[in-house]
C-alpha cells in the first residue's frame, strides 16, 4: 500500500508539474513573442492606380526568439504573411495640413505576404570569419555570435481610394506583442506592444512615394567607439527630407514611456547623456543632422535600447512647406564591449591629390554641365593599422546620370601591392536637368577588419548642383544708330551683379568690343552699319567658390542701319569774294532724294547759324577776316530725325598789292624793266596790259 501510495503521490506531483509547465509556457509566450521582432522599416510607392499604394514592410527578427514565418527554420513558407491596420492619422503641428477629421478612425486592414528572395537573411555585419546564431531560415549552419538578426520583407497593396476625401493623412501600421525584456530604456518593455507605421498623404498631387533606405540597419556596435550612421534615404519624387529621433510606439498615436533620463531624444546611454550636441562638442552628446540625416554618438557600456529615426517628406505648396509623408526605421540597438579598436577616419582630397579645406569636406557644389571629382580615403589609426574597406549606397539618381565611384587603385593587386587604406574617386558631370536648390546625397561607409565586430563610420556627402544663368538680351532700337541693351533672366538664380558685363562689338566682324560693367546700357551709338555681336556675361552668387556659376556665352546680334553721315572738305577764297561750299550727305533715310542741312559758323560746339535748316547742300560763305582759317560746321538730318555733323575750314587769302607807280617816263630807243612785285609772295599769276595794245608786250605772265 505504501508503495502504491507513493507512486500515486509521484503521479499527482507529475500531473501538477505538467500543468504548471503548461501554464508557465502560456504565461511566457508573450515574452517569447517579445523577443522575436526587434525592428522595422516601412516604405510605400504609388501603384499607378489612384488611391492604391504598394507597401513594403521589413521586420527584423532576433534569432533567439520565435520564428516569424511557419516552417522556419526548415524552410520559408510562401504563405507567410502579416496584416496591417489602416487608421486615420492626426495632422502634426507645422505640417501645413488642415486638422484631420478622421484621426484615430479605423478603415480596416490589408494583407501582405513574404518575399522569399529577400527574407530570412542575417543583417548583422561581422568580420569575414564571424557568423551569428542565425540559421537564415535553415539555409546555413548557425554561428556563435549573439545577437543575430534576420530580415523578413512583406509586400502587398493597400487601397485608400474609398476613404473620405477630407481624410488626407493615413497611417498604415503593424503591431505585435511584445517588446524585448532586455531593453533597458523603456518602462516594462515586455508588457508593451511593438508598433511601426508609415503615414501617407493620400491628398498629395501628384501621388507621393516614400523615400527608400539604401543602408542596412546597424544593430550591433562597440561600447566606447564613436558611432556614425546614415539611412542613405533617397526620395523618388525629389522631396525635401528632414530627420529626427522618433518615439517608440505601442500603437497608432500611442507613445511608450521611457525610463528616466531616457526619451525619444535621449534614446540610449551615450557619452554625456542626456546632453545634446550642440551645444556639447563631439564626442560628447548625441546629434542627428536634420538635413543630412547623419547620426553621431559614442555608446557607453553594454545595453539594449530602441533607436528610432523618423523621416518626413516636404514639398512647398503655395509658399507653405507641406508634409508629404512620414516613414521611420525602428531598430533594437545593441552595445557590447569589444577589443580595443578605433573606427576608420574619412579623409577627402581634391582631384589633384591635395587635402581639401575643410578636412574632411562633406559638402560640395558644382555648376550644371561641369565636372566635379574628389577622392575619399578611409584611414585607420589603430596601433596595428588595420585594413579598411569602403562602399557607397550608389543612389540611382546619381548613377543614372553618370556619377561614378571607383577605386583609386587596381583591386586585383590590392592583396599584394596594397593599399591598406581604401580610397575611392567620385566623379560626376551633372546635366542641366539635375540643377536644383536642394543638394543630392550619397552615403559612404568605411569599415575596418576587426573581429568579430568591425568598427565603421558612415557619412553622407552632399552635392549641390547649381543652375547656370540663362538670359535673353533685350535690344531697343532708338534710331539714328542709338540702342539700349538689357537682359531678362530666364531661370530663377541669385546673381552676383558685380560680375555682369554687356559687350558691344565696335564694328562688324571686328572682334573688338566696348565693355559695359552694368546690367543695362543706355544710348550706345553705332557709327557703322551692319551686323554687330552683343555678348552678355552673368554669374550666380556662390557657391561654388569663388565666382558661382558663370555663363559668359549669352550671345545675340543686331543689324544696324548705316547712320546718316555728312562729309565736307576744307576750301579757300579771296578776301571779299564769297565761296560756295558743297557738302555731301549719305546713308540714313533721306527726304526723297536729299537731306536737310544747317550751317553754323564756329567750331563743333557753336550754335551760331549762318544758313538755316533747308534742303540745299551748298552754302555760300564770305569770311570777314583775311589771312586766316575760319571754322564752320554743318549738321545733316534725315527723315527719321537722325543727325550727323562735321566741321570744315575756309582759308581767306589777301588781295595782291599794286606796286607799280601811277606813271613812268622812258626815252625812245631805251629799255627798262617793270616790276609788278609779288605782294609778299601772295601773287601766283601776272598779266600785263598796254594801251594802245600794239605792239603787244612779249611777256604777259611773269612778274617783270
Amino acid at each position: 500500500m505504501n508503495t502504491i501510495h507513493l507512486q500515486n503521490r509521484k503521479f499527482t506531483k507529475g500531473i501538477i508539474a505538467l500543468i504548471l509547465l503548461v501554464f508557465g509556457l502560456i504565461y511566457q509566450s508573450p515574452k517569447a513573442n517579445a523577443s522575436h521582432v526587434v525592428g522595422s522599416d516601412v516604405a510605400y510607392t504609388c501603384s499607378g492606380t489612384p488611391g492604391v499604394y504598394n507597401l513594403e514592410f521589413k521586420l527584423y527578427r532576433d534569432c533567439q526568439g520565435i520564428e516569424i514565418c511557419a516552417n522556419c527554420p526548415t524552410s520559408l513558407s510562401p504563405s507567410c504573411g502579416i496584416s496591417i491596420n489602416i487608421v486615420g492619422a492626426a495632422s502634426p503641428a507645422g505640417s501645413g495640413m488642415p486638422t484631420s477629421p478622421c484621426a484615430g478612425v479605423g478603415f480596416g486592414t490589408a494583407n501582405l505576404t513574404v518575399v522569399n528572395s529577400v527574407s530570412g537573411f542575417d543583417v548583422v555585419q561581422l568580420c569575414a570569419s564571424g557568423r551569428t546564431i542565425c540559421s537564415n531560415c535553415g539555409s546555413r549552419t548557425p554561428g556563435t555570435f549573439s545577437p543575430g538578426i534576420e530580415v523578413y520583407t512583406f509586400t502587398g497593396q493597400v487601397n485608400l481610394s474609398a476613404l473620405p476625401a477630407s481624410c488626407c493623412l493615413v497611417s498604415v501600421g503593424w503591431s505585435t506583442c511584445c517588446r524585448n525584456a532586455a531593453i533597458t530604456t523603456l518602462v516594462s518593455p515586455s508588457g508593451q506592444n511593438f508598433y511601426t507605421e508609415a503615414i501617407i498623404n493620400r491628398c498629395a498631387t501628384p501621388c507621393n512615394s516614400s523615400p527608400k533606405f539604401t543602408n542596412d540597419p546597424v544593430a550591433v556596435t562597440c561600447a566606447g567607439q564613436d558611432f556614425t550612421y546614415n539611412l542613405g534615404a533617397i526620395d523618388p519624387d525629389g522631396d525635401s527630407l528632414s530627420y529626427a529621433f522618433g518615439q517608440s510606439l505601442g500603437g497608432p498615436g500611442a507613445p511608450l514611456s521611457y525610463v528616466s533620463p531616457y526619451s525619444s531624444t535621449v534614446p540610449l546611454p551615450y557619452l554625456g547623456a542626456p546632453i545634446q550636441s550642440p551645444p556639447a562638442l563631439p564626442p560628447t552628446g548625441i546629434n542627428i543632422d536634420a538635413v543630412t540625416g547623419d547620426l553621431r554618438f559614442r555608446p557607453m557600456g553594454n545595453f539594449v535600447a530602441n533607436l528610432i529615426i523618423e523621416v518626413k517628406q516636404w514639398k512647398t505648396i503655395g509658399g507653405v512647406p507641406t508634409l508629404m509623408g512620414i516613414t521611420r526605421r525602428d531598430i533594437q540597438f545593441y552595445s557590447q564591449f569589444c577589443p580595443n579598436n578605433n573606427p576608420p577616419v574619412l579623409r577627402t582630397f581634391n582631384d589633384d591629390g591635395t587635402l581639401t579645406t575643410p578636412q574632411p569636406n562633406f559638402s560640395y557644389s558644382v555648376c550644371a554641365g561641369q565636372q566635379i571629382c574628389f577622392m575619399i580615403s578611409a584611414w585607420d589609426n589603430t596601433a596595428t593599422t588595420d585594413t579598411t574597406d569602403m562602399t557607397w549606397n550608389a543612389p540611382s539618381n546619381l548613377t543614372g546620370n553618370g556619377a561614378t565611384f571607383v577605386k583609386c587603385y587596381n583591386p586585383a593587386n590590392r592583396s599584394s601591392l596594397g593599399p591598406k587604406f581604401d580610397s575611392m574617386r567620385f566623379c560626376w558631370t551633372p546635366p542641366a536637368s539635375m540643377a536644383s536648390n536642394l543638394p543630392y546625397y550619397f552615403v559612404v561607409t568605411a569599415k575596418d577588419r576587426a573581429c568579430p565586430v568591425p568598427a565603421r563610420v558612415t557619412r553622407s556627402f552632399s552635392i549641390l548642383v547649381r543652375k547656370i544663368p540663362v538670359a535673353i538680351i533685350n535690344k531697343v532700337n532708338k534710331n539714328c544708330g542709338y540702342y539700349d541693351f538689357s537682359y531678362t533672366l530666364q531661370n530663377s538664380v541669385p546673381l552676383n551683379n558685380t560680375y555682369t558685363k554687356i559687350l558691344v562689338e565696335n564694328s562688324p566682324k571686328s572682334g573688338s568690343y566696348v565693355t559695359y560693367n552694368a546690367s543695362s546700357v543706355t544710348n550706345h551709338r553705332f557709327t557703322t552699319g551692319g551686323w554687330h555681336k552683343i555678348r552678355l556675361q552673368l554669374t550666380t552668387a556662390p557657391p561654388p567658390l569663388p565666382n558661382g556659376c558663370p555663363n559668359d556665352n549669352i550671345w545675340d546680334s543686331v543689324l544696324v542701319a548705316t547712320p546718316v553721315a555728312v562729309a565736307a572738305r576744307d576750301t579757300a577764297n579771296c578776301f571779299n569774294v564769297p565761296v560756295s561750299v558743297p557738302v555731301k550727305g549719305s546713308w540714313g533715310t533721306p527726304y526723297g532724294l536729299g537731306y536737310r542741312y544747317t550751317f553754323y559758323s564756329g567750331t563743333m560746339g557753336s550754335n551760331t547759324i549762318i544758313r538755316a535748316f533747308g534742303p540745299d547742300s551748298n552754302c555760300t560763305i564770305n569770311p570777314t577776316t583775311a589771312g586766316v582759317n575760319s571754322s564752320y560746321k554743318v549738321v545733316i538730318q534725315d527723315l527719321n530725325g537722325c543727325k550727323d555733323s562735321t566741321s570744315f575750314r575756309i582759308f581767306t587769302r589777301n588781295l595782291p598789292l599794286k606796286e607799280l607807280p601811277s606813271s613812268m617816263r622812258f626815252c625812245y630807243g631805251t629799255s627798262d624793266t617793270l616790276d609788278a612785285g609779288n605782294s609778299i609772295n601772295t601773287v601766283n599769276t601776272w598779266r600785263w596790259y598796254k594801251s594802245p595794245v600794239a605792239p603787244v608786250l612779249s611777256d604777259t605772265m611773269s612778274q617783270k
